[in-house]
């Protein structure tokens, strides 16, 4: 794992520069060292903003064929990027399958807490709109 990172380039991205532009092909994994990159739709929609020790690009790097990038990825502010090349994690589990295994064990960490924060986001959200309680829509979605 720490090889992928050491050998990975680091690339600087001016404010508003784009990492990624929606629906095209990028096998890469993105790790903000610096900065904030946020993640857009076509039109401009803002759907998240990562900032320093998160990770994007897992959905386009484990996808195959050519759906392409779900969103236009750009930095907000100047920002600090390590790319990992999909080559490059195929090459390490090759060399090192157990390296490979603890990679995606630390992917799969990643994607768990991306989850479960966007989960609570939606959960805060919805209760705002509603203006019920957390607790009383939790005991709505299990008695439906």
């Amino acid at each position: 794992l720490e090889i992928l990172v050491v050998n990975a380039p680091s690339h600087r991205y001016g404010a508003g520069e784009a990492l990624v532009e929606q629906g095209c092909e990028d096998k890469r994994i993105f790790l903000v060292q610096s900065g904030r990159i946020c993640s857009r739709t076509s039109p401009g929609e803002k759907l998240d903003v990562r900032q320093a020790g998160t990770m994007l690009g897992a959905r386009s790097f484990f996808e195959r064929g050519n759906r392409g990038a779900a969103s236009t990825l750009v930095a907000e502010v100047d920002s600090q990027v390590l790319v990992i090349e999909r080559q490059a994690v195929e090459a390490a589990c090759r060399v090192c399958p157990a390296a490979g295994a603890r990679f995606f064990r630390a992917l799969a960490m990643n994607l768990g807490v991306l989850v479960q924060s966007q989960f609570e986001l939606l959960e805060k959200e919805e209760c705002e709109e509603s203006g019920q309680p957390l607790r009383e829509l939790r005991r709505q979605s299990i008695m439906a």
